[in-house]
């Protein structure tokens, strides 16, 4: 069992460290805090911690020097790409209250360039930083997968388990509940990009309504999923109307 004394907590980022220290410090029998409240969109960036059950580590946590140290590092982060990318929009909607769309230049510099570059240029960006497993924290000792929030309340048990800390099951139960419910809306955005391209790769021709944000979203799994280089494949000229424009890109 690892011992919580030294323990650090690292993550990515999107509130990630907020929901983590809320989580533990409200629903362990070492931490017993006061619940959180929780409010709709925010993912808990309001939450100011409360003991010394944690060591946050963030923006920067150098993983293999605090483990050479003896101390327990525990990662708030995904090992898989949809919470990757549903970690990625929530820190865009934290620091930016939107996301990158065509010709916004308040948060993104296109520089001119067409839609076409635009949209290969952040999706090429977000391909790379999913698959960058470096940048993830996945070497941590314990991980506290944000996608289990949504789907597996029993594992993030399991998590706070991992740290030597005895987890209150219906709190952890109730907490994830609140945490899916919160920030469903990012779940869903998320969620609606990997369906739409499943149906790309199946060639079910449906109508779809896309952000710029999510339509890169698209491309950059397309990509991943071809394997191959934006250069190799039909590029997109023009915002899709339908997963027929996305099929083309197949072709």
């Amino acid at each position: 069992m690892f011992k919580i004394k030294g323990g650090v907590l690292c993550y990515h980022n999107g509130g990630l460290g907020h929901i983590a220290v809320a989580l533990i410090e409200s629903c362990t029998h070492q931490g017993r805090e006061e619940f959180p409240v929780f409010i709709k969109n925010k993912n808990l960036h309001h939450y100011k911690q409360k003991t010394k059950l944690l060591q946050v580590k963030h923006p920067n946590c150098d993983v293999a020097e605090q483990q050479r140290q003896g101390k327990t590092v525990i990662a708030s982060t995904s090992k898989g790409k949809f919470g990757r990318y549903l970690i990625i929009l929530m820190g865009l909607i934290k620091w930016n209250n939107k996301v990158p769309q065509y010709m916004n230049k308040s948060v993104y510099k296109q520089n001119g360039a067409s839609y076409q570059k635009q949209l290969e240029t952040l999706a090429l960006t977000l391909r790379d930083k999913v698959n960058n497993d470096q940048d993830w924290y996945i070497d941590a000792d314990v991980i506290i997968d944000v996608v289990d929030y949504w789907k597996n309340p029993k594992a993030v048990c399991e998590s706070i388990s991992q740290c030597n800390l005895t987890p209150i099951t219906p709190m952890v139960k109730t907490f994830c509940q609140k945490t899916a419910y919160t920030n469903k809306t990012y779940y869903q955005q998320i969620r609606k990009c990997f369906d739409t391209v499943d149906k790309v790769f199946k060639k079910v021709n449906t109508k779809v309504e896309l952000d710029f944000f999510e339509t890169a979203v698209c491309y950059a799994l397309i990509l991943d999923r071809l394997n191959l280089e934006h250069t190799k494949v039909q590029r997109l000229q023009t915002s899709p109307t339908s997963t027929a424009d996305f099929i083309k890109v197949l072709q």
